[in-house]
């Protein structure tokens, strides 16, 4: 699992390829129009992510949990900080995935 301030990232092996489950409370973002901002810039950042490096490998399964509530700013701020959390998440789990690899040369951390 990876953590942010808004957001917890859980990690599980499948066979079916890579999957991505979002979870974003009523409780913690009580406005749909900023939980579906909140939903697509998840998917958008996961969609453009380069997982290359992890293709030969047979899948994950990625759940987004929002984990508190968001600051009381715009929008447009609100899609930033999503933007910036999701891409520092995503970059830092794939960083441990290359690492436990099988024959990887990096070591655990």
């Amino acid at each position: 699992m990876v953590r942010s301030g808004l957001f917890a990232l859980h990690v599980l092996p499948n066979d079916r390829g890579w999957r991505l489950g979002l979870v974003i409370p009523k409780r913690f973002e009580g406005h749909a129009v900023r939980r579906n901002a909140i939903r697509r810039i998840w998917r958008e950042t996961f969609r453009t992510a380069r997982l290359a490096p992890l293709a030969d490998e047979s899948g994950w399964d990625l759940v987004v949990r929002l984990t508190s509530r968001p600051k009381a700013v715009g929008l447009a701020e609100l899609k930033q900080n999503c933007r910036h959390d999701a891409t520092v998440l995503l970059g830092e789990l794939f960083q441990r995935l290359v690492r436990q690899r099988p024959g990887s040369r990096c070591e655990n951390s």
